[in-house]
Parts: C-alpha cells; sequence; structure tokens
C-alpha cells in the first residue's frame, strides 16, 4: 500500500488529525475545496443532545454535496454535542447514512472490536464506508462506555431503512458463497507521563498509528482517534489519547465488490 502520514494541528482546545497516503495515484484528480459545516445541539435530552445531531449527515442539504467525514465530541461546557461534517461540492455525489445503532456500549477493548467489526464484517463493504468516528458522550464521562458511529453509503435495505442496509450475504448474488471483508481492530492508546504535554502524548500516539498502518500488507484502513477521560481500569478521571485502526483485506475487499457488480453493467463494444 501507498505509505500513509499524518497532519496534526493543536489549538489550545482542539486537534485536527489528517490522514492521507504520502503519494498520489496515476488516477487521482485533485479534490475540490474542501469544506465543513458545525453543528452544536446542548441539552440533557434526548433531542437535544445526540439525538439532535445524528440525522444531520442524512439532510436534503447535503444533496450535491459529498460527505468525506463526520466526527462526534462532546464539550464540557453545557452538555454539549458537537459534530462537523466535512464535504466538498459535487454534483455525481451519492447519499449518504449515519449508522449507530450498535447492540452494546463500549466497554473494553474485547467490547469496542465486538461493536464495530461484527456488524461491520456483516453488513458494510470497505468501498461503502465514508468514516468512523468513536468518541464519550460527555466529558468527564459519566459512564464507561463509548459511542461508534460509521457513516457510510446507502446499500439495499429489505427493511427500507437505509441506515441499517441488507447483509452482505443477502446482497450476493450467489447466496451460498460465504463472504467477509475481514476487518481487523487495533486500539493504541497513551497516558502523559508526569509533566508531559499534550502535544507530545498525541505525537506518540499518531507515530504509533502511522508505524502500525505503514506495515499491514496489501490493507485498507479508516483511523478513528479520541480522548479517554475515564480510565478503564481504576474508573478514576483519566485523559488518555487513543487511536483505533479499522483495516480490512484490500483483496478480498476487491473480489466481494466484483461479485456484488451487476452482470452486463460494463460492456465493451
Amino acid at each position: 500500500m501507498s505509505e500513509t502520514t499524518v497532519l496534526a494541528e493543536m489549538s489550545p482546545k482542539n486537534l485536527i488529525t489528517v490522514w492521507y497516503r504520502a503519494q498520489k495515484r496515476d488516477s487521482e484528480v485533485p479534490m475540490k475545496e474542501l469544506k465543513f459545516k458545525f453543528v452544536d445541539a446542548s441539552g440533557a435530552s434526548e433531542a437535544a443532545g445526540w439525538g439532535g445531531v445524528n440525522d444531520e449527515p442524512k439532510k436534503a442539504e447535503y444533496t450535491n454535496r459529498k460527505v468525506l467525514g463526520v466526527v462526534c465530541s462532546p464539550q464540557v461546557v453545557n452538555n454539549r454535542c458537537n459534530m462537523v461534517v466535512f464535504y466538498n461540492d459535487d454534483v455525481r455525489a451519492l447519499k449518504v447514512q449515519y449508522f449507530t445503532d450498535f447492540d452494546d456500549k463500549i466497554e473494553t477493548d474485547e467490547m469496542e472490536a465486538k461493536a464495530c467489526i461484527g456488524p461491520m464484517n456483516s453488513r458494510f463493504m470497505p468501498h461503502e464506508l465514508v468514516s468512523i468516528t468513536i468518541y464519550e458522550e460527555d466529558h468527564p464521562n459519566s459512564e464507561d462506555g463509548l459511542s461508534t458511529s460509521i457513516t457510510h453509503y446507502s446499500p439495499p435495505s429489505r427493511d427500507q431503512d437505509p441506515c441499517y442496509p441488507d447483509t452482505i450475504a443477502e446482497r450476493m448474488p450467489n447466496k451460498e458463497t460465504e463472504v467477509r471483508p475481514n476487518y481487523s481492530y487495533k486500539l493504541i492508546e497513551k497516558t502523559a507521563a508526569a509533566g508531559g504535554s499534550r502535544e507530545a502524548l498525541w505525537d506518540e500516539v499518531h507515530a504509533a498509528a502511522l508505524d502500525y498502518i505503514n506495515n499491514l500488507d496489501d490493507a485498507g484502513c479508516k483511523v478513528a482517534t479520541f480522548n479517554r477521560s475515564k480510565d478503564k481500569a481504576t474508573g478514576q478521571i483519566a485523559d488518555d489519547a487513543c487511536a483505533v485502526i479499522i483495516s480490512w483485506d484490500r483483496n478480498a475487499a476487491e473480489n466481494i465488490a466484483e461479485q456484488m457488480r451487476p452482470s452486463g453493467c460494463c460492456n465493451i463494444f
């Protein structure tokens, strides 16, 4: 795979991290102007809190806009629930959906993997993924868990719920073929040394994540970074820096995508 690198810009209150390939592919063209929308919903009720921002990526205003990523993060002041949608203008853009319906809160490393990897392996192809965001629902974290949300293009859904698509197996022409994108999960978590700076802590996490990504063998990946404000073992207030890398077998993904391609869609005359 092409080498991945990272750009991180830290202000006194926020950290923006961009992961990108160091080498351009021949088929690529320059990206159009990157735009964003900041959405802020405050309050304790479901409608005013996270429920007030979860429908944002699906709104009609994103017609003819290509959504490139969705990031969620709480803010301590006034219990604010923040979402940032990154996009550019594109009349050919596909509609995206926002999947949050995981069965379990994320409480341990095992649960994080179970919550993400299970539904992803059964329902989402890599080429359907837009972005993954992992976040605590409030700071300091009143619960032990984290939330995970997936922004994705809209595969078919027999239940007419585009956020919860049919399984990959149901969408395969040959229903007897067992297929999986073979997603895997890696958590990198660092705790600041006494007297250490936040910038140095995140530099350490980014370096470890880059080393892991660039040593993957012919794999694609999505990266989510977040901070953990509650120590998993002690329950005490913490401020750990975390990165999760979701990767997949590129060859397996391309094979499944080819099998799912409608017959006769690429006639050559």
